[in-house]
């Protein structure tokens, strides 16, 4: 065990098919540390809801080592629970499992602002279904969250209140494994981002060490020709912008510096955005 892993997952393949010639995932590898959010993109079909569902168990044939050293919760992206019953009643029933009490119920659902506790669960919105995906997790004290498409089809106050929830939690010492086509509240949340497609990891960014900087100037430049700092990658070229990686620790803007030194007008430089830097993942 790594230290401080909740999750180690050793080369997980998943094939399907008469002759289990249609790979799912293929060689996937990855850690998963206390109190980390790790969020899982990539176009559909790239394997991110497979992989949830190994993690979870809820697909048990499969190829590679997984190991777990926590309690794991998952949240598919159709909620479960009982449809008849109140979401009240719902997380009371839950209690009795993980030897809660009712205080506790009602604890939780005071800090989670889910209201209409009298209201069959059926007649939730898909917002106040995801509280109450929240809520369980909480009352089974699980240390992983695995959630597929949370954010999908929630309005932006409710994605705001979510995301706020996750974060406290986080602060909390869960850890989380998301899976999310909505790329610009993935970069508010994740302390990691795996980039899947066709079942493999295309490759993976830290948001915390984001070595991409989108810069915008005027005039011509030719990097080639008057860039000579070995720190400093030319990935992307436009008309009147670049992007470039740092290749070597270094501060952001020392490179910036160096740049304006060497005759480059910068108009305006920042990482790049999660969007951008998807769309040269997957044009590649």
């Amino acid at each position: 065990m790594q230290y401080n892993s909740l999750i180690e997952c050793e080369k997980v393949s998943k094939t399907y098919g008469i002759f289990r010639k249609n790979r799912a995932l293929d060689n996937v590898s990855l850690n998963i540390k206390k109190g980390e959010i790790v969020c899982i993109v990539g176009p559909n079909g790239a394997g991110k809801s497979t992989l949830l569902k190994i993690l979870a168990n809820v697909i048990a044939n499969y190829q590679g080592r997984i190991s777990v050293f926590g309690k794991i919760r998952y949240v598919p992206e159709n909620s479960v629970y009982f449809q008849n019953m109140t979401g009240k009643e719902n997380l009371n029933y839950y209690a009795k499992i993980f030897g809660k009490t009712k205080a506790d119920v009602i604890k939780i659902m005071e800090k989670l602002d889910l209201k209409d506790s009298k209201v069959i669960a059926n007649g939730y919105s898909k917002g106040m279904k995801r509280k109450l995906d929240i809520a369980k997790a909480m009352i089974a004290e699980s240390d992983i969250l695995l959630m597929d498409e949370p954010f999908d089809g929630l309005e932006p106050k409710i994605c705001d209140e979510l995301i706020s929830y996750i974060m406290e939690l986080k602060s909390a010492g869960y850890s989380f494994i998301i899976s999310s086509h909505e790329l610009s509240k993935v970069q508010k949340i994740s302390d990691r981002i795996i980039f899947l497609n066709a079942g493999k990891i295309k490759t993976e960014e830290s948001i915390v060490s984001n070595k991409y900087i989108y810069i915008e100037f005027e005039g011509e430049y030719n990097f080639s020709e008057r860039i000579d700092d070995k720190s400093v990658e030319m990935i992307e070229k436009g008309e009147n912008y670049t992007i470039i990686k740092i290749i070597e620790e270094r501060p952001q803007w020392e490179v910036i510096a160096n740049l304006i030194s060497k005759g480059l007008k910068i108009t305006s430089f920042s990482r790049e955005s999660l969007e951008s830097l998807y769309r040269r993942v997957y044009e590649k």
